[in-house]
Parts: C-alpha cells; structure tokens; sequence
C-alpha cells in the first residue's frame, strides 16, 4: 500500500525538478539575451558615431575600403601566378619517349612556350573558381556572330546499335560545300525532329567528347564549338550514349556510357572518317587512293573533357597500341 504513494511523490519531484531546471534556463537566456542586445547596440552606436557625416568622408570611406579590397586581390593573384605543372614520362624507357620529349621541347620553348609561360589569372574573377563558374552560368554562351548552321544528327552504332546524338556546326565557308541529306527518324530514337546527315566534307574536323553528365548543350562545349568555327573549322560534339541535351533519343541497349568504352568514339570517328572529301586519284602519275594525302577534308582533331578525356585518351592508346589509328586523325586533347 505504501509503494503507489511513492512513486506518486518520486514523479512528483521529479517533474517539479525538470520545471525548476526549465526556469532556471529561461532566466539565464533572458539574462544573456539582454546583455548581448545591450553590448550590441552599443557596438553600433559607436559604429555610427565613427561614421562620416560629410559626403567628402564618405568618398575618403569608399575609397579606402576599394584600395583595401584591391591589396588583397592583387596579393592573391601573385599568390596564384605561376607556370603550369606538367607531367611526363621519363625518357630512356621505351621508343615513344623521344617523340614525347621533342613535343616537350617545342611546347616549352623560350618564355612564350605553353608549358614554361606564367598564368597570371584575372582579378576578382579568375582568382575565386566559384565566382568564375557562376559567371560562366550567369552570363551565359556568347551567341556567334558567324550564321553557323546547326544540324542534329542520330548515328546507329554497328556493333550493337546503339544511337548516338551527333550536334553538328558548319561554318559559312564551308556550307555550300558541305552537303546534309534529310533522313527520317528510326522508330526507336522517339524524336520529333528529322535528322541530317553531313557528307562531302572538305574542312578539319574537331570532334568532342563532353564530360559526366553533360551533353553537347553545356556553355563550354559551345564556347569551343563556336572558337572552331569562328577559324573556318567544322565543330562536332558527340553526345555520349544516353545523353542527348533534349531528352529526345532514348538509349535502345542495356549498356550505357562509362570512362573505360571506346566502341562509341571508334564508330564515330569511323563514319566520319568515311565522308571526308577525297581526293581525285592522279591517273598520268598512277598516284594510289591508298596514300596518306588522299583526304582533302579532314584531319579530325580529337578534344574531351573530364570523362570524355578519359575516353579520348584511351582511344588514341588502344588505336596506337594496335597499329589501327586512322591516318585522318590529326591528334588529340584531354582537358
């Protein structure tokens, strides 16, 4: 009988000793609240009693602070001035090392060289990487000025018929020699728009790979695309498999896009291979279609990105491995 009055009295002090804890909390925010709203406001009395009051003091105020502000942004860009890292193979171990080193060595000639010269990046954007890519997103893609002709083309794949998103820019040199053939869409590639096939071409190719999750719709694939037209050059971007920018094509087989899969880019770089403009054969000196100079379009320069270099730069490796590199293939960038 005596133990249900004693858990009553346990709860009872119990709760009695959570709410005397809970009041005594209370009082010390109250406490520190008011204090720190007192030292607070007096922070900014004296900010406003040290404030200019005349317009003179005001203009003196700005200008110290962006002299401040200018020490700092210079004292950061000196910090980051500096000639790019570059690695490379040690020579003496295999045959390839010897062209590497004379690439070197034309790359990083004199103080001009792009593997000697110092990067001096620009102030208050080029020093901060965040604020550079919210600018690059801000301010948008830089329409060209050149009447470029935009073509979208879905190539199948041979191997397992896979589509592939090709997005064409033709410069205005180039247009009226280049020709584009209208096809319809496949049933599978679910699109709304017919697709274009670019043949006869008579100019240097560059072909991009773009990165992780990114198509060809991305500000610095067309910042590219655009500088290679803008030289008379005909730009390419290839959209890995399952990626289109649109949402339009829809990628038919199990397998997807990954760093270690050439078969896409060799497929590619084959068909494009194969509408180059040739060159007619020279019957009288009994000239072969067989010789290296048998392109008059071409050669296709290779550039990827993050991934896409990965990919670029595993191709160029199997291909030369194997002795099966196109003879249109110019080189090749990983970025």
């Amino acid at each position: 009988r005596q133990r249900p009055s004693l858990k009553r009295s346990g709860s009872s002090s119990f709760h009695r000793s959570v709410r005397d804890l809970g009041e005594s909390v209370r009082r010390r925010s109250s406490k520190s609240f008011g204090a720190l709203k007192r030292q607070s406001s007096t922070i900014f009395e004296g900010i406003n009693q040290s404030l200019p009051t005349t317009p003179s003091g005001w203009a003196l105020l700005t200008l110290s602070a962006a002299s401040v502000g200018l020490q700092h942004e210079l004292k950061v860009q000196r910090e980051l001035t500096a000639p790019p890292i570059v690695f490379c193979q040690d020579s003496g171990r295999t045959a390839l090392n010897g062209r590497m080193e004379r690439i070197y060595r034309k790359l990083s000639d004199g103080e001009g060289g792009i593997l000697t010269r110092t990067v001096t990046p620009s102030l208050f954007i080029g020093t901060r990487g965040v604020v550079s890519s919210t600018a690059a997103y801000a301010l948008g893609d830089k329409v060209s000025e050149l009447p470029v002709r935009r073509v979208r083309e879905v190539m199948r794949m041979g191997a397992d018929g896979a589509l592939i998103v090709l997005d064409w820019e033709i410069p205005p040199s180039t247009d009226e020699n280049v020709s584009s053939q209208q096809q319809q869409p496949h049933q599978q590639q679910q699109s709304t728009n017919d697709t274009a096939r670019v043949d006869n071409i008579d100019k240097p190719v560059v072909l991009l790979v773009h990165g992780m999750n990114n198509d060809s719709t991305f500000g610095y694939v067309r910042s590219m695309m655009r500088t290679a037209t803008e030289r008379g050059w005909i730009a390419v971007c290839m959209n890995l498999r399952g990626q289109d920018g649109r949402h339009e094509v829809k990628n038919p087989t199990p397998r997807g896009h990954n760093a270690g899969y050439t078969g896409d880019l060799r497929g590619v770089v084959h068909q494009i291979e194969r509408r180059l403009k040739r060159r007619e054969p020279d019957k009288q000196n009994n000239v072969s279609d067989d010789k290296d100079d048998r392109y008059k379009g071409g050669p296709i320069f290779l550039l990827g990105y993050s991934l896409g270099a990965n990919i670029v730069t595993k191709y160029l490796g199997e291909e030369s491995l194997h002795g099966t590199l196109p003879k249109c293939i110019g080189g090749g960038a990983a970025m």
